[in-house]
């Protein structure tokens, strides 16, 4: 959804603890944007591979990673996000299509021995609801569900205007700024924990 440029200037502005909004707009000094410039710089030169279309088929996707892993050797492979993804034949159905995407990403996963992270969309909660997402939150989720290994939901309280942990929270009554719970929907051969962390506005950690 964002161009190469976009992306690394969030990047930079990121490492170098300065706001996005200031470097779109003119507002930091000389130093400051040349600074950005270098970092910048800096990330190109990053074993780091960034590829920007929009509307890909899963069939260039696939063929982006096997030359990415013959001649990079890459150890893992993002997309943002499925769906954005078109599948390379009609379908009758969104439900079809989105399940034959994550069928054949599961088996470039296996083919190219790395994993594949996927971001996904959730369906639209009806007004009102704070409950925390599930899988079947998930647009088109039931062909997902099957092909993934890992699904993990981010939910943070702060977006549906709780501002305090409830009773009975091991955070009774604290401030829910800043957090965000990695809710561990699905886990394959492993027992399922919960990881909660903290959200910068730009990264988790």
């Amino acid at each position: 959804e964002m161009k190469i440029e976009e992306l690394l200037l969030i990047m930079a502005c990121d490492a170098l603890n300065l706001k996005t909004e200031n470097a779109l707009s003119g507002k930091l000094s000389p130093t400051e944007m040349s600074q950005i410039g270098n970092y910048m710089e800096r990330i190109k030169k990053m074993p780091l591979k960034i590829l920007d279309k929009g509307a890909m088929k899963i069939g260039e996707i696939k063929s982006v990673a096997r030359m990415w892993k013959k001649h990079f050797d890459i150890k893992e492979l993002w997309i943002d996000h499925l769906h954005l993804m078109e599948g390379d034949i009609q379908y009758s159905n969104p439900e079809q299509k989105f399940t034959d995407i994550a069928n054949q990403l599961k088996a470039l996963s296996k083919e190219l021995n790395i994993p594949i992270i996927v971001l996904a969309q959730f369906n639209r909660k009806e007004k009102g609801d704070k409950s925390m997402h599930r899988i079947s939150d998930l647009k088109y989720a039931s062909g997902i569900e099957q092909a993934a290994d890992v699904i993990v939901l981010l939910y943070r309280p702060e977006l549906y205007d709780i501002e305090q942990f409830p009773k009975g929270h091991k955070r009774e009554g604290q401030s829910t700024k800043g957090y965000a719970l990695m809710h561990v929907g699905k886990l394959r051969l492993l027992p399922k924990s919960d990881v909660p962390c903290h959200f910068t506005g730009k990264h988790f950690y």
